[in-house]
């Protein structure tokens, strides 16, 4: 099997021309990377960012833009390449597994208003409080912990006590309700390994 076959099962044919890819590829970077003034530096911990930081290049820089690679690959590997529209559709398990790292995890403790929305303190100064760029990087974090199989999302102990089964079963009117619909799992390694980005994540709250 040639390369060129083997490309073509995962990738559509494109024009010769190098410039009708190139131009949507600027564009992409161009409206989605990340400017971090200094002051925000702190705020951004992924490897890519931190990599750049001990760059000598960029360590007397006030200000950096970068884009994480995961979100170009991702962004035109969809364009291009396999649509994953209906598998990234959230599920229950996609929800629950986001929503108890944000409330759990140490990582995003402090940007938990970012994520749900939500202004900070009275008065909605949310503008002063959380910077736009903070804001920004709070969802490259989410997506790391998200799709990190060794981030596990645990249920209260209380969830497989028979009483609390019991519990669900009676309100519901249903004795099966609950060996019907209480069986989720959160830290499900198959949508892990699906193509999320940033954009994809958001669309789990």
């Amino acid at each position: 099997m040639t390369n060129e076959s083997y490309g073509a099962q995962y990738f559509t044919r494109t024009t010769s021309t190098k410039s009708n890819a190139v131009h949507p590829i600027g564009q992409f970077i161009a409206n989605n990377r990340i400017k971090v003034p200094r002051g925000d530096f702190h705020t951004h911990q992924s490897e890519e960012f931190q990599a750049l930081l001990k760059d000598d290049d960029y360590k007397d820089k006030d200000v950096i833009y970068y884009l994480p690679q995961r979100e170009m690959l991702n962004h035109f590997f969809g364009t291009w390449g396999v649509d994953f529209s209906a598998l990234l559709k959230p599920t229950v398990d996609d929800k629950l597994r986001l929503l108890g790292i944000v409330l759990t995890h140490e990582e995003m403790k402090d940007y938990i208003p970012d994520i749900m929305d939500k202004r900070r303190g009275e008065g909605g100064w949310q503008p002063i409080d959380s910077a736009s760029s903070r804001a920004r990087a709070a969802w490259p974090i989410l997506l790391r912990l998200f799709t990190d199989a060794d981030v596990k999302v645990l249920f209260p102990g209380k969830w497989i006590e028979d009483e609390f089964k019991q519990r669900i079963n009676d309100k519901a009117g249903d004795p099966d309700f609950y060996s019907n619909h209480g069986n989720f799992n959160p830290n499900n390694k198959e949508r892990m390994a699906l193509p999320w980005d940033t954009k994809t994540i958001k669309e789990v709250v």
